[in-house]
């Protein structure tokens, strides 16, 4: 697999900057959790192409940034880093949506776009949310006579929903308790 082409203006720095900076900053204002959180997949995407392709950062450009390139990037995540499907899918997901914003700014790598944006993701089993349906918190806010324990549900109620956040965060759980 060729990561590099011939000497090409690297446009793949250029492209990788503004997306972060116009892009995600600016127009798109996403939260800075997701911004670092996209500044990591692409960290280990370069590094990922240091280590098995030999290939430095400085040195990629956007011919290199293909679909076999990213397979093989998510091979690595699974099988190298033991990452989860939920990882490499969140990892995936920040680079299509770099591949949207090159779709816009450089329509000349719209083949390479696409082909990327095909990769599909991995099946991830969802776990069922049990919540109480409305009958059944009626139910409790009638056992709950005095306004005090009607307050006191309520607080347990919505504490229900922070807890089970809290479930869904893969070991937090076990450290706040």
């Amino acid at each position: 697999m060729k990561v590099v082409s011939a000497m090409k203006s690297n446009d793949f720095q250029g492209l990788l900057q503004n997306f972060f900076l116009k892009w995600m900053m600016s127009q798109k204002k996403v939260s800075p959790s997701t911004i670092q959180a996209y500044k990591d997949s692409f960290r280990i995407l370069l590094k990922y192409l240091h280590e098995e392709h030999g290939v430095k950062a400085s040195s990629i450009n956007m011919e290199g940034i293909n679909a076999d390139a990213i397979i093989g990037f998510l091979h690595y995540l699974e099988h190298n880093r033991k990452n989860s499907y939920k990882t490499v899918n969140n990892r995936l997901a920040a680079i299509k949506s770099f591949m949207e914003y090159v779709s816009y700014e450089s329509p000349e790598y719209s083949g390479t776009v696409r082909k990327i944006k095909a990769i599909p993701f991995r099946k991830v089993e969802k776990k069922e949310i049990c919540y109480l349906t409305k009958a059944e918190i009626d139910s409790l806010l009638k056992l709950a006579k005095p306004k005090i324990l009607k307050e006191g549900v309520i607080i347990l109620y919505c504490y229900s929903f922070i807890i089970q956040e809290c479930q869904n965060v893969k070991g937090l759980f076990n450290i706040l308790w």
